[in-house]
């Protein structure tokens, strides 16, 4: 799941890991999409009050991306009915 061009800040020294691979090795393919859901839920809030619109439509759309792959990988949306 890297990224092409990851923010040094996310990256974990001394590795070639960012913090988002861990926490989703340490989550099930619910608890994944649930944590991508909440995140797009989150930036789409902050984009309409914080007042930095563009980069937070950049972090839904890199949520949005990572929901759509685990969705692909796992054959229907966790929790979906």
């Amino acid at each position: 799941m890297l990224r092409s061009n990851p923010p040094a800040h996310y990256q974990i020294p001394g590795t070639d890991l960012e913090l988002i691979d861990v926490i989703k090795s340490k989550l099930s393919p619910a608890e994944w999409q649930a944590f991508c859901w909440a995140s797009l839920i989150q930036y789409a809030y902050r984009c309409l009050t914080k007042g930095e619109a563009i980069k937070d439509i950049g972090k839904m759309t890199t949520y949005g991306a990572w929901l759509a792959e685990s969705v692909a990988e796992h054959g229907v949306l966790a929790g979906a009915k």
